[in-house]
């Protein structure tokens, strides 16, 4: 279990052991990922914007005033009277009024000679036929300027949101793996860059989707989304630390290191209020010279240290440990040592015969010569005589 103290002794020390490199890495992650703005932040002030310049007060709806010069060319259906200043209208006039009038009765600049004038142009029936065109032509320019305007807006809108998804996401994901990286040695500037090198389709993917998940969940009254801040919070360190996982696998997995650390993160958050305070009386110095990267450092302290909690190589320097160190109570004597008692011999247990010499065998026959002759032997045939005979 991470101590909130233990996680700001080591941002400390870690933004000490590279001070200046962590001030620019806080510096990019404000002013081109905006912190913790995402896109639900930048939407929502969008559609605020435009919600509060639909928006009119009941019962007060401002009119321009007429002059002299509306609709010179037509000769308007509105005019200011000369003698009372006073707005004659074409529905309060009987029948003699609304007769056409002589052309010199009418003032439009005051000038009597350039009054004269206009009278007498309006008083040819093609110059009133040509005015009436351009009335006409004025209302479709009108109208197409309004849809080029939009159209305008609309590519504007398309492009910073190419940008968002694909050059601030990743960029943010980088900002976080440095600080990160920080905790455990000195991290360089190159790791700003990690979104693009380690994975930038999951990078800005991951982003992405974090980004509108926050979104409709801020619909939802606002505190929703904000819970749900918590849920993703460890999903940029995941992305580039963790290549192996997926853009939607990286959420689940922030959401399961920031179960029952939510409240935690959130008081961890309220800790820095004090320095908060300061960085608005300092016109916000202090905030970008040292409350922002000491924020950055404390929050890639604690992903260290849900990382180490909540995989198999745990670190126990951030669990939970006594504030004093006592020894053991010594455990009780080991009982003496006692011979095993002996086993029962077999019932019954023969001991072998002695061991005797064999006895001696008897002679062996005498050998006989198998070409020896013997007595049951017929005697050889005999012969008288020489051979010869």
């Amino acid at each position: 279990m991470w101590k909130r103290r233990e996680l700001k002794r080591r941002a400390r020390r870690a933004l000490k052991s590279n001070y200046w490199r962590c001030v620019l890495a806080a510096l990019v992650l404000a002013m081109f990922c905006g912190g913790s703005i995402g896109l639900s932040g930048c939407i929502g002030a969008s559609c605020g914007s435009a919600a509060a310049g639909l928006t009119a007060v009941p019962g007060q709806v401002d009119v321009p005033a007429p002059t002299e010069s509306t609709d010179l060319l037509t000769g308007g259906n509105t005019l200011i009277s000369p003698a009372d200043d006073s707005l004659i209208s074409p529905a309060g006039k009987t029948a003699e009024d609304a007769a056409p009038a002589d052309a010199a009765d009418v003032e439009f600049t005051g000038n009597p000679d350039l009054d004269e004038a206009i009278n007498e142009m309006m008083a040819v029936p093609q110059l009133s036929g040509l005015a009436e065109a351009l009335s006409d032509l004025d209302q479709n320019v009108f109208l197409i300027i309004g849809i080029i305007v939009l159209g305008v807006l609309a590519l504007i809108m398309l492009v910073s949101l190419l940008v968002h998804i694909f050059i601030i996401n990743p960029l943010s994901v980088g900002c976080h793996y440095f600080f990160a990286h920080n905790s455990e040695e000195k991290a360089p500037l190159g790791d700003l860059a990690a979104g693009f090198d380690h994975g930038f389709g999951r990078a800005a993917k991951g982003m992405f989707l974090t980004d509108l998940f926050l979104f409709f969940w801020t619909l939802l009254f606002i505190i929703p989304g904000i819970i749900k801040s918590y849920s993703y919070r460890m999903v940029p360190y995941i992305l580039a630390d963790q290549p192996e996982l997926g853009a939607l696998a990286a959420i689940k997995r922030s959401r399961q290191m920031m179960k029952g650390n939510k409240w935690r993160a959130f008081v961890l958050d309220l800790s820095f209020i004090l320095w908060y305070l300061l960085s608005f009386l300092t016109l916000g110095i202090v905030h970008f010279f040292y409350v922002r990267p000491y924020v950055q450092a404390t929050n890639g302290e604690l992903y260290q240290a849900l990382k180490a909690g909540n995989g198999p190589d745990a670190d126990p320097f951030y669990d939970s440990e006594p504030e004093t160190y006592d020894d053991p109570t010594p455990d009780a004597a080991p009982a003496p040592y006692a011979e095993p008692a002996p086993s029962d011999a077999p019932a019954s247990y023969a001991e072998p015969a002695p061991y005797s010499e064999p006895a001696p065998s008897s002679e062996p026959a005498p050998y006989a010569d198998p070409w020896a002759s013997s007595a049951a032997d017929p005697a050889p045939d005999t012969f008288e005589g020489s051979p010869e005979e």
